[in-house]
């Protein structure tokens, strides 16, 4: 194959091609294009970046990374071992001190989400992030990674999971909440809205203590309990009973919600139920009595606690 030198130097004509004179490389300052078809395919700048689909750099809060694709559909990159083998293809991420060992908390490589705000891309969606976690050493690496996602109004993101090096699975911002019962030695009539104190437990700010009532952030499954001290006080037979409602209905029944017990005779008695329920978001849940004449004790008694399960 002869090959040919072109002053024109454009991507229709490049400067250096073979016999197809519209498919070779294009110089220019500091930078080489490789063109095919008369069209520019990919790029190496003056910083070094080989550029896929543009000749031109994207940049993100994550910098301008050394390898970029572009494209106008879903063809992005692709990974295959084709070996007649079990083995599968890898994508590693590798990070030392400059030869050195890593430190606890060093980040050793994230996958990032960004979106075009109208503005530019440095604003993330989401991450994925793996860090040391624990004391390194030879032959020794604990690890961690972050599942983190950005918030309505926000720009950067905030951790939502984490898988630790002790495999445990905790997440920071799940809804859950724990408030105490405020009644202390009261009586209470039937179809009360058992009133709570401002929860000491409220991640994701879902109990509106005003209401006395669990408001659902998101459609899921949500476990709730409920406990608390009563005296019917009439030296008698008495009875109790407390009921879980959503919006403002009596779910004991369909699916359960009820607490009931008896009790003969004057003295306190400890009434717990507890229940799992499907709730929509903004749905709520709160507690009612079901009975007259209940002496009510919370105070370090009682309690309203429930969180989302998924």
């Amino acid at each position: 194959m002869t090959v040919k030198i072109n002053g024109t130097n454009t991507a229709a004509a490049p400067g250096v091609t073979g016999s197809d004179t519209d498919t070779g490389l294009v110089y220019g300052t500091d930078q080489v294009d490789i063109s095919t078809g008369g069209t520019a395919r990919a790029r190496v700048d003056s910083s070094g970046r080989l550029l896929l689909g543009t000749t031109t750099s994207r940049s993100s809060a994550a910098g301008e990374h050394r390898l970029q694709v572009e494209n106008t559909n879903t063809e992005g990159l692709s990974l295959s071992r084709t070996s007649a083998d079990a083995g599968g293809i890898n994508v590693s991420f590798i990070k030392t001190r400059n030869g050195a060992v890593v430190q606890s908390g060093d980040d050793c490589g994230a996958i990032n989400w960004f979106g075009d705000d109208g503005t530019d891309t440095n604003s993330y969606l989401a991450r994925i992030v793996a860090k040391v976690d624990g004391t390194p050493g030879s032959n020794d690496m604990p690890g961690r990674l972050s599942f983190q996602t950005t918030s309505d109004g926000g720009h950067t993101t905030t951790e939502r999971m984490r898988i630790d090096s002790s495999g445990n699975v905790t997440k920071p911002n799940s809804s859950k909440f724990s408030t105490q019962i405020t009644y202390v030695n009261e009586f209470k009539g039937g179809g009360t809205v058992m009133g709570h104190a401002t929860p000491h437990l409220d991640d994701g700010n879902d109990f509106d203590a005003t209401n006395n009532r669990f408001v659902a952030p998101v459609d899921g499954a949500y476990y709730f309990s409920w406990h608390v001290n009563v005296d019917m006080n009439t030296g008698g037979r008495s009875e109790f009973h407390f009921i879980f409602r959503k919006n403002g209905t009596s779910v004991d029944g369909t699916i359960g919600g009820r607490a009931y017990g008896e009790w003969t005779g004057n003295g306190w008695e400890h009434i717990h139920m507890s229940m799992m329920m499907n709730l929509s978001a903004s749905d709520y849940v709160d507690v009612v009595t079901g009975r007259s004449n209940m002496r009510v004790d919370g105070g370090g008694y009682g309690q309203f606690t429930g969180f989302l399960v998924g």
